[in-house]
């Protein structure tokens, strides 16, 4: 029941914040890693932007897919 209760947070905290549930998992290469490219993805991004365009929207389901990945990923652990 202890192990269900820590996958459970972990997911619920890589949820909130990329990575969070690796790193509380102490899986912190796993947690640096999504959370360096989640977070440079949107910064190179913002960098980029040139409005409202296809790629945008192809951009934002890749983070929505890597955001779930992320989850699945901290509660199997």
């Amino acid at each position: 029941m202890k192990e269900h209760k820590k996958r459970l947070v972990a997911s619920l905290l890589s949820f909130v914040i990329v990575g969070a549930g690796q790193l509380y998992r102490k899986r912190y290469v796993t947690g640096f890693f999504f959370m360096l490219v989640f977070f440079s993805s949107i910064f190179f991004f913002k960098m980029v932007w040139a409005g409202l365009n296809p790629a945008f929207f192809a951009v934002l389901f890749g983070w929505m897919v890597f955001w779930i990945v992320n989850v699945i990923d901290a509660y199997k652990g």
